[in-house]
């Protein structure tokens, strides 16, 4: 058994010399799991072979694969923001003509509007108003969006993804505008999904009107 194990051990010293080898090894793991963290254990167990046998610098092709094992990025320091919006419904579609309700039929409405404001400008006072109060008090415009749908279920997921894209759109302009800074890709993502997760919630809430709020620290 040991001398089996000595002639395996030897033959991965040969393969780990190969940096063509391990990079190979690596990727083809990695392509086998749809999760990091679960082919992170073989990766590892090169990582302590190559130690055992004194010659860790085989894998440094490897970890210049994936980047990730290596010092991670440092973000800019964007200030915090809130996410404030409200939703308006319907329960019909009406038709209009030159700004005149001329027919109506069945169906649902959503209305949303979102917007973005900086922690800096959320005073007291301004806390203390209703959120509608705050989308018209906080400088710049309103992301709104309108949509039309047969169903209650259809009729949200547009409207609210339309104005919380729109809405952090513009804070990433502003933010780049004003500071220079740029919003990490993963923490815009986050602010789009909690915006559009909270704005369906109230959406699919009863009631004709709603409102939501979603604070981002990134």
């Amino acid at each position: 058994m040991w001398e089996r194990c000595q002639s395996h051990a030897a033959s991965y010293v040969d393969l780990l010399h190969q940096p063509v080898f391990v990079v190979e090894l690596a990727k083809e793991v990695a392509a086998k799991s749809e999760r990091r963290d679960r082919w992170r254990p073989s990766f590892a167990w090169l990582l302590a072979l190559s130690l055992l046998l004194g010659d860790a610098s085989a894998l440094a092709p490897a970890a210049q694969a994936f980047p990730f094992f290596g010092p991670s990025q440092e973000k800019d320091p964007v200030e915090p923001f809130v996410i404030y919006g409200t939703v308006e419904k319907k329960f019909l579609i009406e038709k209009i003509e030159d700004g005149r309700i001329v027919g109506r039929k069945k169906g649902f409405t959503a209305s949303v509007c979102a917007k973005c404001v900086g922690a800096n400008a959320e005073t007291p006072e301004f806390l203390g108003l209703p959120t509608g109060m705050k989308m018209e008090e906080a400088p710049g415009e309103q992301s709104c969006s309108k949509w039309e749908a047969a169903s209650k279920d259809e009729v949200c997921a547009k409207p609210c993804k339309l104005s919380c894209d729109d809405a952090v759109a513009r804070q990433v302009r502003l933010e780049r505008a004003s500071t220079g800074y740029e919003l990490d890709p993963g923490d815009r993502q986050k602010a789009l999904r909690g915006c559009a997760a909270a704005c369906e919630n109230e959406c699919q809430k009863p009631g004709r009107s709603s409102a939501f709020v979603v604070p981002i620290r990134p």
